[in-house]
């Protein structure tokens, strides 16, 4: 079209662009931010239920070899490991330990590694990936405490009471107690603390050594702080549980017979 001195108007008519403004992005991102912060908690429960849910399945494969093994063996357990000179259930007789730096873990690893080859589960359960925890790290901020534990294969131990708290060491040809002399609910293996190396000398100990509470929680900040987190345990009688750090600390605190004090030739269970 062209106008009455023949120029063309088509370059007047501009088809105008509409654009978000800065208030407009900075809602957009605002909104964004809010969604966000009410996902990201659902996401880390999610995250933990899968994790204690692998920690469930390896404390189900570690009582099953042990159903097992004391079926094999006249009903006797296997020995808890109440120091690292006998064979127990993780590892063969006289596994070194020593903690250590971080930069000679791999190592240490490796070679108990080795040495759980000769455990006396091997034969019926030989995933060393099912000793540990996914939580569990070797690196980040836990990790020169790892480096410190002389046990560096497994994030789980053994209730000592398997032993006697070590009155049955060295005695054979068994060093345990039947399994039929403790109930069915009494508690065999747990997730100990990992903020104190010292639990890690060996695969076993005392109730009162505790439990980690890394699931389900708040941040762990030291050894004896309440997060209100737990951690999964073995039983006896092949059963899995999660117990929270509060309860089984409170059954550690008792002096009378319960689920975690079941030394069977105490009557108190100590």
């Amino acid at each position: 079209m062209k106008n009455q001195s023949g120029s063309s108007t088509q370059g007047l008519f501009i088809k105008e662009q509409k654009a978000f403004t800065l208030i407009e992005l900075l809602v957009v991102i605002a909104i964004i931010a809010i969604l966000a912060s009410m996902l990201l908690p659902a996401l880390s429960k999610a995250k933990d239920r899968a994790i204690v849910t692998i920690d469930i399945n390896n404390n189900r494969q570690e009582m099953l070899a042990q159903v097992m093994y004391t079926t094999d063996n006249a009903e006797y357990l296997p020995f808890p490991g109440w120091g690292l000179a006998e064979a127990s259930w993780v590892h063969g007789a006289n596994m070194v330990g020593g903690g250590g730096t971080v930069a000679g873990l791999q190592r240490r690893i490796t070679n108990q590694l080795e040495t759980f080859k000769k455990g006396q589960l091997f034969q019926y359960q030989r995933n060393p990936k099912i000793l540990m925890c996914p939580l569990d790290k070797t690196n980040g901020s836990l990790g020169v405490l790892f480096a410190q534990r002389e046990v560096v294969i497994s994030s789980y131990v053994w209730n000592g009471s398997v032993c006697g708290y070590g009155s049955l060491s060295g005695q054979k040809p068994y060093n345990t107690f039947k399994v039929t002399m403790f109930k069915p609910t009494d508690v065999l293996q747990w997730e100990t603390d990992e903020l104190t190396p010292f639990f890690f000398n060996d695969v076993s100990s005392y109730p009162t050594e505790g439990i980690s509470q890394r699931h389900s929680g708040g941040k762990v900040i030291r050894t004896g702080v309440d997060v209100k987190g737990g951690a999964t345990m073995g039983l006896m009688g092949g059963g899995v549980q999660f117990i929270k750090y509060s309860a089984f600390l409170k059954m550690a605190n008792q002096t009378i017979r319960n689920d975690v004090w079941n030394n069977p030739a105490n009557k108190n269970g100590h």
